[in-house]
């Protein structure tokens, strides 16, 4: 008798890379809110090599989980797939709307050097 097995994994980005992304997003809007176009593009830069060297490293670890062919014609196989960490247009648009309705400056540039000194500590 064959018993046939099938399998799907999916790989998530770690939380602690989802809450840097966060972050790296939200400093990019408050920096563009306050004009300091170098800041805000610096972490956006950040935010896309991290988010694809993870995608990397989940596309080479879903390649290698997956069964090969030879498995599947035998009966029973493992599929793995991955969701990509880059969700930077979401990331944004949601940051925007909550600084669009902060219009006090002086509260940007704070929350903006605590998001700064909280991703340079971690």
């Amino acid at each position: 008798m064959v018993r046939i097995t099938d399998e799907h994994h999916i790989l998530n980005p770690p939380d602690e890379l989802r809450l840097r992304l966060s972050k790296l997003c939200y400093i990019s809007v408050l920096a563009n809110k306050l004009e300091l176009c170098d800041l805000a593009n610096q972490a956006k830069d950040i935010y896309i090599e991290l988010s694809n060297q993870w995608d990397a490293f989940a596309k080479k670890e879903a390649k290698k989980q997956t069964s090969s062919w030879f498995f599947r014609v035998i009966g029973g196989y493992t599929t793995c797939s991955y969701f990509s960490a880059n969700r930077w247009n979401e990331d944004w648009e949601s940051f925007s709307t909550i600084i669009a309705k902060v219009s006090d400056k002086s509260k940007i540039e704070k929350s903006l050097k605590q998001f700064l000194e909280d991703i340079n500590n971690n």
